[in-house]
């Protein structure tokens, strides 16, 4: 495993892009013979329609998971009515991603992780509970970043016993945020349940262990001239 192999490099010059360029091919469907073919085409139909339900079902709760912009925390939890639910330490702690930034070797890798703290803010404190955009921006660019930061980690430590420190360092974030998604879970299941203020701890917790690893690979990735280029 090379840094190269994962986009990361050790100057600034840019990587080359690769274009392919693909063809596109366009397939005849064979009509039937005539009007003979009523019944046949009425059955079709109907079996085709039963063949869509499932994946009509699936597009529905992909669109829902990860593209609309359905609040990540229940209404019933809402502080104020109306205001959905605002919790000023959440807030605080997203804006802890920030932090990285100041250790960052670049200016876009800087920007990247200030991109996360504004997100996870917007997110999960200004609009918690509440349909907003910044939910489905915050289920694709949270993702992102904790991939790329724990592959600049394994780069950085891959002669320090890296798959060691990948652990050490991500189960603890990692486990909180899963006891946070499980208080998630218990809310949807019984409408306003869950307990809100265990799931603010254990999500401030992830947003503190997150960013404090953050800055360290950053840190470290700045030191040994590491850089990722994606």
């Amino acid at each position: 495993m090379t840094a190269a192999a994962l986009g990361m490099t050790t100057t600034h010059e840019p990587n080359p892009t690769h274009k392919t360029a693909g063809s596109v091919s366009s397939a005849r469907s064979r009509g039937g013979g005539g009007g003979g073919g009523g019944d046949g085409g009425g059955g079709g139909a109907a079996a085709a329609s039963r063949d869509a339900l499932p994946f009509s079902v699936g597009v529905d709760v992909i669109y829902a998971r990860y593209f609309s912009g359905a609040t990540n925390v229940p209404s019933g939890w809402e502080t104020a009515p109306g205001e959905g639910y605002k919790n000023p330490w959440v807030g605080f702690s997203s804006l802890y991603f920030a932090a990285p930034a100041f250790a960052a070797r670049s200016d876009y890798e800087a920007l990247l992780w200030l991109a996360l703290a504004l997100i996870s803010c917007w997110s999960d404190c200004d609009t918690g509970g509440v349909d907003s955009v910044c939910h489905a921006l915050d289920r694709w660019y949270a993702p992102f970043m904790f991939v790329r930061a724990n592959l600049l980690l394994l780069v950085v430590n891959w002669n320090r016993h890296p798959f060691v420190w990948l652990v050490a360092m991500v189960s603890p974030a990692v486990l909180a945020f899963y006891y946070s998604i499980k208080e998630l879970k218990k809310a949807r299941a019984d409408g306003a349940g869950g307990n809100r203020e265990r799931w603010a701890f254990y999500h401030i917790v992830w947003h503190i262990l997150g960013s404090t690893g953050g800055l360290y690979t950053t840190w470290q990735a700045k030191e040994m001239g590491v850089e990722c280029s994606w």
